[in-house]
């Protein structure tokens, strides 16, 4: 069981729900065929697979849409995430929302993806379009634990043109047999050391530069990014009995 999985149960956040029943959200499952015929009926629309499907909810659907200017689009961010990610919400939600508990449960964003912090704005201008899919969040369950994030907020779904510039940090090398780890696509993993308040060392991109003109910022959103400090998380761990 994970550290931040071992907090969760000993001391929920508001923005954990425990669950007694099936979520709120269910995942959107779609097959192939389904999502190859949406696919045609929408050309100019963003890829779409399975698993970007999943993330809306099977009561709410997903739906192709196109938004025109002038309109801003936000997207909360933390230093590992890219600002030219996929995932955005309307100027109107993000500025109905209060804080970080209710960004993380309407929107179901798990802490490992997402620690925010900050936000930026995608610039829509005047005369211009933007193809998109929008829908309901998918609720989410947080693994190693019996809560979940409930999701039904309006998630707004497309690849901004340029991706942000990562840092280039030095490979990371296995400490037992001192070979240069590789990532997923098999390139150098040059990913650094991120240390939690749980004291668990977990590797992670860090962004360097935001490249796309249609985005702005970051901007700090003034909501903290940690639900406890390490202090707390430490004296939460230090009575939670071993399984």
């Amino acid at each position: 069981q994970s550290g931040s999985a071992k907090l969760i149960n000993a001391m929920p956040p508001k923005w954990a729900k425990k669950r007694a029943g099936p979520m709120e959200h269910p995942p959107l499952r779609m097959e192939k065929e389904k999502i190859r015929k949406l696919m045609k009926e929408n050309p100019n629309h963003p890829k779409l697979d399975e698993s970007i499907a999943a993330t809306f909810s099977k009561n709410g659907g997903i739906r192709a849409d196109i938004i025109t200017g002038p309109t801003k689009l936000y997207r909360i961010i933390d230093p590992s995430n890219e600002a030219a990610g996929m995932f955005w919400i309307s100027e109107a939600d993000f500025k109905a929302l209060k804080d970080r508990d209710e960004w993380r449960r309407k929107f179901a964003v798990k802490p490992e993806w997402n620690q925010n912090g900050w936000f930026v704005e995608y610039e829509v201008k005047a005369g211009e379009s933007l193809s998109v899919w929008r829908g309901s969040a998918a609720s989410q369950q947080l693994d190693g634990t019996q809560h979940y994030l409930e999701g039904g907020g309006e998630q707004i779904v497309f690849f901004p043109s340029n991706r942000d510039k990562m840092i280039e940090a030095l490979p990371r090398v296995d400490r037992k047999t001192g070979k240069i780890l590789a990532d997923h696509t098999g390139a150098q993993d040059r990913r650094v050391e991120f240390t939690d308040v749980t004291g668990e060392s977990l590797p992670t991109k860090l962004r360097a530069k935001i490249t796309d003109t249609h985005i702005n910022g970051p901007i700090v959103t003034g909501w903290g990014t940690s639900d406890y400090t390490a202090q707390q998380a430490k004296r939460i761990l230090l009575t939670v009995p071993e399984p």
